[in-house]
């Protein structure tokens, strides 16, 4: 039986929701290619100009940033997608529009705490913590970065509240990779080498936040519009949940992040520098997932709040399939033409490879696990994300503390990869048993079986096929890749669900390429 057929009720209404998500999925991954895309060249050049060294001193400045942007955005960003959602379904758009508020006050208020503490912490952090002296400079130019940086987080998951994922990647991912380049280059060549890249990303943030501000008060939904009511919102509530959103946010950064920090405890910048770009490389192997979890986390809301579970299951295993295809490719992409991608930013950066291979099988399998967080927090049940998040990150803490002495840039990779493993076990055990869904379905063992055969193709193309260590090398693999993985897919079959998708997905680079 097909998914539309057992999702019960009308199969109209799934045909609908699952063009819905595919058509806006289809915007967020186009969006989300030229962003990597773009990014990929971006940090390729960033790299060559100012090397490892260098720009392992800026990444541990940048993750800095990222965990007090945690604290200031205390969960929001996670919990306007649930409640503006709501009250925009609802038709309460004052109390969406009041929700957004209460989170702007909270946010930028903690955010000015935190520019102060960052100043005041500069010291300690970069001296006796990292032993890197040239942290203190860029920690008190970069702490700037924090207030526009929060604004970016907690507009962002206001426009994914109101389903506007085009303006959500225009405004948070493109525009903020395009000035940040932009920027950096114009420093670069009055001389500014460490601080150009620490004040390009102020300079990015602060026109992303521009930007998304005025995205939002266009929104279709006219959160800002001069005649919405103030009506009162659950404040009290709004909180509470945001904290558990904030606590799995936390514990998610632990779990995905404390390998650069405690990179850059043991070992040189240089060190920190080259895994960071291992790390953007296998991140590739998720950016399939988030452009799906972009739309479809206001659709799991959506449908479970109505009590649709038979419609949830049926577009959990559709949409989760059509993560796992293009995954597959990227990742078999990775493990085959891995040293090539990596030369392509600078020959120093090639032995990054083993840390490489192992992050991406980590996250490969957690994309394979399709949207089970967002099921769970949408779905009532974040304190799970919260417990899970916690054990894991305790888990790849201590497997980083452990590694990484012992192992360099591969131990962190392995610690990293495990914990991402471990946690979407945790996760698809809890939505199988608290909400009677499972992210896989019979179409299913398709996708095992394409996988078996191109992993198989990879590991023979590492051994035996000398790939060209330069672009032209990485792109063949790629190409090579996606091909067997597109070629197989078609061998195994099309259902009516996957000519659903295709054809959203027709429809929508279609109207994108129309308009260029």
């Amino acid at each position: 039986m097909s998914e539309a057929g057992s999702a019960g009720g009308s199969g109209a209404e799934y045909r609908g929701y699952l063009s819905k998500v595919t058509k806006e999925a289809g915007f967020a991954f186009s969006g989300k290619v030229f962003g990597l895309v773009f990014g990929f060249a971006a940090q390729a050049v960033i790299a060559n100009l100012l090397g490892a060294d260098l720009l392992g001193v800026f990444v541990l400045a940048w993750t800095v940033i990222q965990a007090f942007s945690i604290l200031t955005t205390f969960g929001f960003e996670g919990s306007l997608i649930r409640y503006v959602s709501m009250y925009v379904s609802q038709g309460r758009f004052g109390a969406a529009r009041r929700t957004v508020g209460l989170a702007l006050r909270i946010g930028v208020g903690a955010a000015l705490v935190g520019v102060v503490a960052i100043i005041l912490l500069r010291r300690p952090l970069a001296i006796s913590f990292f032993k890197e002296p040239r942290l203190v400079d860029a920690l008190a130019w970069i702490s700037f970065m924090l207030v526009p940086f929060t604004v970016m987080k907690i507009l962002s998951g206001t426009l994914r509240g109101v389903k506007d994922v085009k303006r959500d990647v225009l405004g948070s991912d493109i525009s903020y990779r395009v000035m940040r380049l932009v920027a950096f280059l114009a420093f670069f060549l009055l001389g500014w080498e460490l601080r150009g890249i620490v004040g390009a990303a102020v300079v990015a943030s602060t026109f992303s936040a521009s930007v998304l501000i005025a995205f939002v008060r266009k929104s279709p939904a006219r959160l800002f519009r001069p005649d919405a009511d103030r009506e009162p919102i659950p404040a009290r509530e709004i909180v509470m949940y945001s904290s558990a959103m904030l606590a799995d946010t936390a514990m998610a950064f632990g779990m995905q992040h404390s390998d650069r920090l405690i990179l850059g405890f043991y070992l040189p910048s240089a060190d920190v520098g080259i895994y960071n770009v291992a790390a953007l490389i296998a991140s590739l192997t998720t950016f399939v997932l988030l452009s799906f979890n972009a739309i479809f986390s206001s659709v799991i809301a959506d449908v479970y709040h109505r009590g649709r579970t038979d419609l949830l299951r049926s577009l959990f295993r559709s949409v989760t399939r059509w993560i796992m295809i293009p995954t597959l490719a990227i990742y078999a992409w990775i493990l085959a033409g891995g040293d090539a991608t990596l030369s392509v930013f600078g020959d120093e950066f090639v032995r990054g490879y083993p840390a490489l291979a192992l992050l991406a099988t980590g996250m490969s399998f957690g994309a394979s696990a399709g949207s089970v967080g967002l099921c769970l927090a949408m779905t009532g049940h974040q304190r799970y994300n919260v417990l899970n998040t916690l054990a894991m990150a305790a888990i790849s803490i201590g497997l980083n503390v452990v590694l990484v002495p012992r192992m360099g840039i591969a131990g962190a990779g392995l610690a990293t990869g495990a914990a991402f493993v471990l946690v979407n076990i945790a996760r698809i055990i809890e939505v199988r048993v608290l909400l009677g869904i499972s992210p896989y379905g019979r179409g299913t063992i398709k996708v095992v079986l394409t996988a078996a055969i191109v992993l198989s193709a990879a590991f023979l193309v590492r051994r035996y096929v000398a790939v060209p260590h330069n672009l032209l090398g990485s792109v063949l693999t790629f190409v090579g890749s996606a091909g067997v993985v597109a070629g197989l897919t078609w061998a195994f079959g099309i259902s009516d669900e996957d000519r659903m998708v295709l054809d959203s997905l027709a429809a929508r680079f279609g109207r994108v390429r129309g308009r260029r």
